[in-house]
């Protein structure tokens, strides 16, 4: 489970509920900011940090047959018609996640 996890941690981009122009390098300041982080700096925020929502973005199958204790569903190709829905508080800190890293991107 733990290889799981930080398998899976590796493509954790940090989402604050927007994008970035900047080729994903935000600023604190700014609330609609996406930064990528390593899995170790995800690890450290979600075991120092309470309130992070973990947005697991693959395929229902993949997140039935393994995924990130406590993360929430919303596979890519639904997050137009779901996110309002999934993922509505604007302020929160969310930590995105699949396989690879690109459908998180």
């Amino acid at each position: 489970m733990k290889k799981t996890l930080i398998v899976l941690a590796i493509s954790l981009v940090l989402f604050n509920t927007g994008c970035s122009n900047n080729n994903g390098q935000g600023h604190a300041e700014d609330p609609a900011t996406v930064n990528k982080i390593t899995a170790e700096e995800a690890n450290t925020r979600l075991s120092e940090e309470s309130g992070i929502i973990l947005v697991d973005v693959r395929t229902e199958e993949e997140y039935v047959e393994k995924h990130i204790p406590n993360a929430i569903l919303l596979p890519v190709e639904t997050i137009e018609e779901n996110a309002k829905t999934v993922i509505p508080d604007k302020d929160a800190v969310y930590f995105v996640y699949c396989r690879s890293g690109n459908r998180s991107a």
